[in-house]
């Protein structure tokens, strides 16, 4: 981005912590580059003056099976034009040995969330904490078997009453990745779906009845 130093896309490691200087860890070390439009993408699906959100529940495997979930997790709100809504801090496998330290992690520990959301106009993060205050306490979410409110309580704080609540209040699509590809067209109308449709065809052709991309 030119001469302009991004808040979150560069790469400082010289003062701090004594690597090689800030020019050559960003041109040989950076493995992503920034493209300054990213910042103001809005999804054609977010709607002006409606909040729509999207939660999910941490992968149980280890840690770079825990981020590379919450990576696509962010990708698909930031496509569909959802709020993310973060899950609960919990204790997530192999980084909750040492009783002494600290041993429950939500997302924001990781990673700046906050900043990405404030850098990106077509994303919005929260808290799973905010979204059950918002909606859950005051009744705003409905069961979906009974369409009923379904209050959600303060003593129903830990991740595992947390999941079962947005569990009975939310859309849970049986998905097969092993089976279906999520796509979104890049605006809204049949025109834009058949132009995703056409690209899927020629992508996935078939050799020998074997798919190939």
């Amino acid at each position: 981005s030119g001469n302009t130093d991004h808040q979150l896309a560069g790469l400082k490691c010289q003062e701090k912590y004594g690597g090689p200087d800030d020019d050559f860890a960003e041109r040989e070390m950076a493995f992503w580059s920034d493209i300054p439009s990213d910042a103001s993408y809005k999804s054609p699906f977010m709607e002006e003056g409606e909040e729509r959100f999207l939660t999910f529940e941490p992968d149980h495997g280890g840690w770079n099976n825990i981020r590379m979930g919450m990576e696509t997790a962010l990708v698909l709100a930031h496509s569909m034009g959802r709020t993310l809504v973060l899950p609960p801090p919990q204790r997530f496998y192999l980084l909750n040995k040492d009783a002494t330290q600290k041993n429950t992690f939500d997302f924001g520990d990781f990673f700046h969330l906050d900043s990405i959301a404030v850098e990106h106009e077509g994303l919005n993060v929260i808290t799973s904490e905010e979204f059950l205050h918002r909606f859950g306490k005051t009744g705003q979410l409905k069961n979906i078997q009974t369409n009923l409110p379904e209050i959600w309580g303060e003593d129903h704080r830990s991740p595992k009453s947390v999941k079962s609540y947005l569990q009975n209040v939310g859309v849970n699509p049986h998905w097969d990745p092993m089976e279906c590809v999520a796509a979104f067209p890049a605006s809204k109308g049949t025109d834009a779906i058949a132009e995703l449709e056409k690209a899927y065809k020629n992508n996935f052709k078939n050799t020998q009845g074997k798919p190939l991309p």
